[in-house]
């Protein structure tokens, strides 16, 4: 007859070990998913980089805060590092190149101005 490798109660423990401690990992990755979701759908800048300070590896959430710092407080500057990274996480997603591009129109046209004043 064979014997199953998990006979022993050293195995079996510490196959349950490796078990838990992978479901506690997957766990806590989706509650900060879900809470780094919620941060950035509040259209709030300062909640968005709560947010990607909760998932910084979330090309989503980085074009999001990028997204809203560009448009809700005119802070290009600001806007620029987000879309970037998220540019940089996520080179295959056209909105986030579209909205990296609409930032430097913006810049520029910002800077054509300053220059058309003085």
């Amino acid at each position: 007859m064979l014997k199953s490798p998990l006979r022993s109660t050293v195995s079996i423990a510490a196959f349950l070990v490796i078990v838990i401690a992978t479901a506690l990992t997957l766990g806590a990755y989706a509650v900060r998913y879900a809470v780094a979701r919620e941060l950035i759908d509040t259209n709030n800048p300062e909640r968005a980089v709560w947010a990607v300070r909760l998932d910084p590896q979330n090309a989503l959430i980085q074009n999001r805060a990028g997204f809203l710092y560009q448009w809700q407080t005119a802070g290009t500057s600001k806007a620029l590092p987000y879309l970037q990274h998220a540019t940089e996480l996520n080179p295959r997603v056209a909105a986030y190149w579209n909205d990296l591009a609409s930032r430097f129109h913006l810049g520029l046209g910002q800077l054509l101005l300053a220059a058309g004043r003085k």
